[in-house]
């Protein structure tokens, strides 16, 4: 529709289709508080002295204040009905996308193999904990990843020996980078268990996709990771992962079949070839003061351990990518590829706000109108005693 020289669309236009009942419900109210007062007026002793402190009915009033009532009651449908205006072109994903991001914060993570790689806020030398392998996985994902699935649903995944859904699918990417950056929900061994189980994260990411599916749009699971094999204290315990592992991939092609193969698996190996230790902060200087494991004169060292990853992008037809520990961070990938094509659609500057600040601006002139009132002083004689003043 036209507005003002404007071309405005409309997301949920049904709203508009049935404003009538809402419009029909506040006069409805209105003519209901109207006769109610004016019953409550006729049945007073003093109509007089009630026209001192109070306003004289009038059916003009009445109808003026029913008609701004369902002005504002309109405005906000309009506001709800969320009005948008088309913006200038954007390349988004091909189709729509759900995509679930699994990250491994188990300990190995925290080993900073990207210490001089990763860039500073302020391009300053690092000082404390920076550049460790989750980081890295947070900054490529929010940095690289977010700028090409504007508009779709994202939901957010950690493990470690255990899996844990931090984030159901939704499309507020600016709460979901905040969650990622500014909290401590995703920080070293922020999910249950110990260790690390690529298995496990790849389970809750399916299931993830699974609570909100939606067989027409292109499905998609990252997962970030050092990698690295399930310790397993008898052959048992092995037999028992590998055939969970084989479950999992079971509902994952059954889930790929209901959606045409519209499934993509992307596995992102972390960290690089060289074995690293993980360091230990003091947490007021932050300075290192040690390796982990402390007092120990054996350090834990860690490697990115990739067969495990390799496999699982094989076995679900996905594509493998290595964070390369050398050069800048800017992974040499076309992620728009990678997750499904692009395409040019148009963007949209929604308008909800405009309706909404009007509507608020009636029903508080509205409202405001009631807290003055007619303040003229009742004139009652004197009382006489005995015939003196």
């Amino acid at each position: 529709m036209e507005f003002m020289g404007r071309t405005v669309q409309f997301d949920h236009p049904e709203f508009l289709s049935w404003s009538w009942v809402g419009l029909l419900a506040v006069a409805v109210v209105c003519l209901v508080a109207y006769l109610c007062r004016k019953a409550l007026r006729d049945a007073y002793s003093h109509p007089e002295n009630l026209n001192r402190t109070t306003r004289a009915m009038s059916l003009v009033g009445f109808l003026t204040k029913a008609l701004l009532w369902m002005a504002a009651a309109g405005l906000l449908i309009v506001a709800l009905a969320s009005p948008f205006e088309e913006d200038a072109e954007t390349s988004v994903p091909e189709g729509s996308i759900h995509l679930v991001a699994a990250f491994d914060v188990s300990l190995s993570m925290a080993a900073e193999d990207y210490r001089f790689i990763l860039p500073t806020e302020d391009g300053a030398p690092a000082v404390g904990p920076w550049g460790n392998r989750l980081q890295m996985s947070k900054h490529v994902f929010t940095e690289q990843v977010f700028k090409v699935i504007h508009g779709n649903k994202v939901g957010l995944v950690t493990f470690t020996a255990d899996g844990y859904p931090l984030a159901p699918l939704c499309e507020d990417l600016s709460t979901l980078r905040y969650i990622l950056t500014q909290t401590g929900w995703m920080g070293i061994l922020s999910a249950p268990g110990g260790g690390s189980d690529y298995g496990e994260g790849f389970k809750v990411a399916v299931q993830t996709l699974r609570r909100d599916f939606d067989p027409s749009k292109r499905q998609v699971i990252m997962i970030f990771s050092d990698g690295g094999v399930p310790e397993f204290e008898s052959p048992e315990d092995k037999a028992i992962w590998e055939r969970d592992l084989g479950r999992t991939i079971k509902v994952f092609e059954a889930l790929k079949a209901e959606c045409n193969g519209n499934v993509h698996v992307v596995v992102v190996g972390v960290g690089g070839p060289l074995y690293e230790r993980i360091p230990v902060y003091d947490a007021r200087t932050w300075r290192r003061v040690d390796w982990f494991p402390l007092n120990k004169e054996e350090k834990a060292k860690t490697r990115l351990e990739d067969a495990g990853l390799k496999r699982l992008a094989e076995l679900t037809g996905g594509t493998y990518i290595w964070l390369s520990t050398e050069g800048d961070t800017t992974v040499p990938v076309d992620w728009v590829g990678a997750l499904g094509g692009s395409r040019q659609v148009k963007g949209k500057n929604y308008l909800s706000q405009y309706p909404l600040l009007a509507a608020m601006t009636l029903v508080g002139l509205l409202l405001g109108r009631g807290l003055f009132r007619r303040h003229d002083a009742l004139t009652l004689p004197r009382p006489s005693f005995g015939g003196r003043d």
